[in-house]
């Protein structure tokens, strides 16, 4: 994932581990997200270990995936189908992308009004 979603659940050393409990508490209703990234830990620990994190997307289930972790039988008070976790996660990659898009134009632009100042100044000096 490029951004963090949402709110930290906890963190796995096992990637496998944060895959099965993602499947488990989607399967509840409550959706989390994994992520490889661990913004603590910029450099590689000593044991090379890489953390996985669990994220829950909705700050409202955070809560209920504290307490899916601890019992599995728990039932969420706000159960999200698995239609609208696609719907919302595809939201979430659209979004990401556009603000990307608007990014590179940005940036585009930046480089252009450099080249363009740059050519009038080496007009205006020779």
């Amino acid at each position: 994932m490029t951004s963090t979603p949402g709110k930290l659940l906890v963190y796995y050393v096992d990637p496998g581990k944060a895959a099965a409990m993602r499947r488990r508490l989607r399967a509840a209703g409550v959706m989390v997200e994994v992520d490889s990234v661990d913004p603590h830990n910029v450099q590689p620990s000593k044991s090379g270990t890489q953390r996985t994190g669990l994220w829950v997307t909705f700050e409202d289930q955070f809560d209920d995936a504290v307490q899916l972790l601890q019992n599995p039988d728990h039932v969420p008070r706000r159960v999200i189908s698995p239609g609208e976790m696609d719907k919302a996660g595809s939201k979430r990659a659209r979004s990401g992308s556009a603000s990307t898009e608007i990014r590179s134009a940005k940036l585009a632009i930046l480089l252009g009004t450099i080249c363009l100042l740059a050519g009038v100044i080496y007009l205006a000096v020779f």
